[in-house]
């Protein structure tokens, strides 16, 4: 190659190339300079290279990397008239006298570099103290990351997977459809125990700066102590659940005072859940006994709104389909005056004054049977 052909490929090149003399005059200025330094060659060209790019340590930078070994890579920043800082890399050559200093721009290099490794110090701050795995596998399925705190809790190791394949490490788990799922730009989440531990799954597709996929990644979470937790608290609204069930029982008792004639004496609220209970007690207890009349004693029941009353005339309309009568006794003042103003049509109903007048009733209907 000519020299002629060399100085234009150089001139050409992707990368800075300034030639200086001993006294740090510019003898040449390729096309990268001109695009990195805003100077053009005509500009720079015959200019010392201390001026044209100043330095807060003025020529001795300069003088520092002509001086260097020439496999030596300086990082310099410096900031150019025109205001803007910038970091380069630069190489020197000794050539004919003076010297070649190759250059590139490195600012946004390094920008992303700090960027990564401020990414980095997030994820180890958050794998090193969050009792959680995050994890990735490529399109194969094969672990390329794995870490956190909670590996400890489960007798692993971070890394431990590292090359392995999730599909033949958990074989049979939900989860590994899901990753598949993940691998079609699907994220999801379950839970499910492995390594005697409960965990909380999120997977979630990875993807490349064109946007297709190329893996997933795993955050894992030891919910072991919340998931212990909630199964402690759904036991006690167990136990809670059947002591209310108890109580309502206890609360409406179902007392069989003559043949065929069964009394529920009723006391406190009557709400949707205990007329619903009252009634599937009450229609059970008719069955079992063959009874032919109930009586509801309302003497313990001092207020009574518009869904209680209608509850209770339902539980009288279902004995009327077991073929028993519903009589209702003891309505108080204050229950018979909401009654009225509520609009409930108590007239098909035989309603007496108290459980004796009830029971009378009841038992002259049935001698007549008994004769």
């Amino acid at each position: 190659m000519s020299a002629d052909a060399a100085a234009q490929l150089l001139h050409r090149s992707p990368f800075g190339a300034i030639v200086v003399t001993h006294d740090l005059q510019v003898r040449g200025w390729n096309l990268y300079a001109t695009r990195v330094f805003d100077h053009d060659s005509d500009a720079a060209i015959g200019r010392r290279l201390p001026e044209l790019l100043p330095h807060p340590d003025g020529e001795a930078v300069w003088r520092a990397l002509l001086v260097s070994d020439e496999s030596d890579l300086h990082n310099i920043t410096f900031t150019l008239p025109g205001g803007r800082t910038i970091t380069c890399g630069w190489q020197h050559q000794d050539h004919d006298g003076g010297h070649i200093l190759y250059v590139r721009d490195i600012t946004a290099r390094l920008a992303q570099a700090a960027r990564l490794r401020d990414q980095e110090h997030l994820l180890r701050a958050i794998v090193d103290n969050l009792d959680i795995v995050v994890w990735a596998v490529d399109l194969n399925g094969t672990f390329t990351f794995h870490d956190g705190k909670a590996l400890k809790t489960a007798g692993l190791t971070p890394g431990q997977f590292l090359g392995q394949s999730v599909y033949d490490l958990y074989a049979g788990l939900e989860g590994t459809g899901m990753i598949r799922e993940a691998m079609h730009g699907v994220s999801n989440t379950n839970t499910n125990t492995s390594h005697g531990v409960h965990w909380a799954h999120w997977y979630l597709p990875v993807r490349s700066e064109d946007g297709s996929v190329v893996g997933c990644a795993g955050v894992t979470m030891d919910v072991s102590d919340a998931r212990n937790r909630e199964d402690e608290l759904q036991a006690r609204l167990d136990v809670i659940e059947r002591q209310q069930k108890l109580i309502r029982g206890l609360s409406t008792p179902i007392i069989e005072v003559w043949d065929s004639v069964l009394t529920v004496p009723m006391i406190g609220l009557v709400d949707a859940t205990r007329a619903a209970d009252l009634m599937d007690n009450l229609l059970q207890a008719v069955g079992r006994t063959r009874a032919r009349f109930a009586v509801l004693d309302l003497t313990g029941i001092d207020s009574l709104d518009t869904a209680s009353a209608g509850g209770l005339v339902r539980v009288i309309h279902a004995l009327r389909l077991l073929g028993a009568e519903g009589i209702v006794t003891g309505i108080h003042p204050s229950v018979a005056q909401t009654i009225v103003a509520l609009g409930v049509d108590l007239s098909a109903i035989p309603v007496f004054a108290d459980l004796r007048s009830a029971l009378g009733h009841c038992i002259s209907r049935l001698a007549p049977a008994r004769r």
